[in-house]
């Protein structure tokens, strides 16, 4: 007497439900939905560049933040205020937040997309994702910039050395040149610890 078969479900199968991880193991052949528009494409021999983790990229976001914002705020305390200052502080970081969850929603409903200009081309076509990809690559710049001379002056503050603001400026874009020449963020995130401890004890001291 023969044995009618049925078709395995996919629990007998083993197929792995969780797809997040690329490819789907059990069945190599089988490319993961969530990464068909992905460009950093997580794969057995390649390179995996999806490894900085939200911890080390909340740091970060935040010592750029810290970095380039915070000597604004006691200037915008002073001007507005100890309850408009309070106030001014509370609502930007609200709509920050906000925003920033709009943008987090938008990326998971479109994985294609890396950047703004990722998320411009989808809203408004070719043209908006020039405008916005030039608009970050000056943003990028200004902030390199206010590094840089925020090196060079550090460095004219504590030394008694004849070099000039010049050299000071040259020395620490060297020192861009080198840490961005790091093929995968990993691997220079431990910096951005270092940089915002040694900013936020320095605005402490001055103030």
């Amino acid at each position: 007497m023969s044995s009618i078969k049925t078709p395995k479900s996919d629990d007998e199968k083993g197929v792995n439900a969780d797809f997040g991880r690329g490819v789907v193991e059990d069945y190599p052949d089988v490319a993961d939905p969530l990464e068909d528009r992905e460009i950093f494409k997580k794969t057995h021999d390649g390179v995996d560049f999806r490894t900085v983790g939200w911890p080390r990229a909340s740091v970060i976001f935040l010592k750029i933040i810290f970095a380039t914002g915070v000597l604004s705020i006691p200037t915008a305390m002073y001007s507005l205020g100890a309850v408009g200052g309070s106030l001014s502080v509370i609502g930007w970081g609200l709509l920050n937040t906000y925003t920033a969850k709009i943008q987090g929603d938008f990326r998971n409903n479109h994985p294609g997309c890396h950047s703004i200009a990722d998320m411009a081309d989808v809203v408004g076509g070719v043209f908006i994702k020039e405008l916005a990809g030039v608009l970050f690559l000056i943003a990028y710049i200004l902030c390199a910039g206010s590094g840089i001379l925020g090196v060079s002056i550090g460095l004219n503050a504590l030394s008694t050395h004849a070099a000039c603001t010049v050299w000071w400026s040259f020395l620490a874009t060297m020192v861009v040149c080198i840490a961005a020449s790091v093929r995968k963020f990993h691997s220079i995130a431990w910096l951005t610890w270092v940089g915002f401890a040694s900013v936020f004890i320095a605005v402490f001291i001055v103030v």
